[in-house]
């Protein structure tokens, strides 16, 4: 193994280490207050969304919020019929019981405030404010006197309502984050090893001719994916050597001296010559996969999401990276899925050219009894596919190399 593929596996090795000693850390008590804290910015979040206008028009028909917006005109205060502020009391007892605001809460409401790109208030009057909602709840909204409004609507002493239950499990959520973060980055230098270890071979098998880029899928967007978002495009290379390769040694002149052979060919078993027409067909179609492929890349297509996403300059704006994560996931999926279908493909067809080239040697051709006459007929072309299957050979040894991520069965 080369000296750099060594260091990066000890670097990977030693970053799992850390990140394992990270976690014992998150344990301690310390950081289960923090967790404490951030559920409840997001029961006190919950409580935000709650529909107020609704109940303060039953005391107050003509309020319109829109309207009282940056007034200080509060709504009126008439008696109210208790029935209808029903669905309010609960919706409000099921968010807020045994809800208050603590000075933690408060630093970090602060907190989260100073990451606002746009403030208007000062972080003190957001503090008021925070005492404010404390206040009503601790005094006018608390679960006495709104169990007491619900006992009163339900004419049972004994009623109760339904309280949500708190979750804390932000830290869990964390830890689950950071380690998919982990794992996709121990995946891509997995195949960054890969792809240095065939760094000779690819040159090899294509005689120096470069490598042309694919649409979308490409070394360019994947760094800017690992940049951006921590993840990462993990077939570019493979899907770049099985196109060059179709390209060069699946040419027209294969083609059709594979078609000549099963469109003329006089097959001793029928069923072998259905088989080799499929196989050459399903061959012929393989840069055809890998087009559409790109073309989802394009504007419309499924994944033009991924490219606006790593083009998109404003944080705010870009989806985030868990989310990106698990949509990369889904592309690298489908890369897979064409570069191992379209291999074994091109396997299949592979053995059965061997078959009928030994076929051939023979006295008799058991396989295509005029063989000999297809072969006369198409020399060069025969000749040329016969030179370049060792290339075929390496092609299939360095795409085996890959599988060894994801098994590729040769079978």
């Amino acid at each position: 193994m080369m000296h750099g593929a060594s260091e990066k596996i000890a670097v990977s090795e030693a970053q799992r280490k850390r990140l394992e000693r990270f976690f014992d850390k998150l344990s301690t008590p310390h950081f289960f207050k923090i967790e404490m804290v951030i559920s409840k910015l997001q029961q006190l979040f919950d409580l935000c969304r709650i529909d107020y206008v609704t109940p303060l028009r039953c005391f107050d028909p003509a309020f319109d919020l829109a309207e009282e917006a940056g007034k200080d005109n509060p709504p009126e205060f008439r008696a109210a019929a208790l029935p209808g502020l029903g669905a309010f009391i609960q919706d409000f007892y099921y968010l807020g019981h045994d809800f208050s605001v603590s000075k933690s809460m408060a630093y970090a409401m602060v907190a989260l405030y100073e990451l606002r790109p746009n403030k208007g208030e000062h972080p003190g009057e957001l503090v008021d404010h925070l005492r404010t909602v404390n206040s009503i709840l601790k005094h006018r909204l608390n679960t006495a006197i709104l169990l007491n409004f619900y006992r009163i609507l339900q004419d049972n002493p004994k009623a109760d309502m339904k309280k949500a239950r708190i979750r804390s499990d932000s830290l869990a959520i964390y830890i689950a984050n950071i380690t998919a973060v982990f794992k996709s980055n121990q995946r891509r230098i997995q195949y960054e090893l890969v792809n240095e270890e065939m760094a000779a071979e690819i040159p090899r098998l294509f005689d120096n001719q470069p490598m042309e880029d694919l649409a979308g899928y490409n070394v360019s967007s994947s760094t800017l994916l690992q940049t951006i978002f921590e993840t990462a495009f993990y077939w570019v290379i493979p899907l770049q050597v099985l196109n060059k390769f179709t390209e060069l040694y699946f040419s027209e002149n294969v083609r059709t001296l594979l078609e000549d052979f099963y469109q003329n060919g006089l097959f001793w078993n029928h069923n072998y010559q259905k088989s080799f027409s499929l196989s050459v067909a399903q061959c012929s179609r393989t840069r055809e996969r890998i087009a559409l492929f790109e073309h989802s890349f394009m504007p419309g297509g499924e994944n033009y999401d991924v490219i606006t996403a790593i083009q998109e300059t404003d944080v705010y704006k870009r989806p985030s990276a868990e989310k990106m994560t698990l949509r990369i996931h889904g592309v690298n999926d489908t890369a897979r899925l064409i570069l191992e279908e379209e291999t074994m493909r091109l396997f299949s067809l592979h053995e059965k050219i061997k078959e009928i080239f030994d076929d051939m040697k023979k006295k008799e051709p058991a396989i295509i009894s005029n063989l000999r006459m297809l072969v006369l007929d198409n020399i060069e072309k025969k000749n040329q596919l016969e030179s370049e299957m060792p290339k075929w050979a390496l092609f299939f040894d360095l795409i085996q190399h890959y599988t060894t991520i994801s098994p590729l069965s040769r079978g």
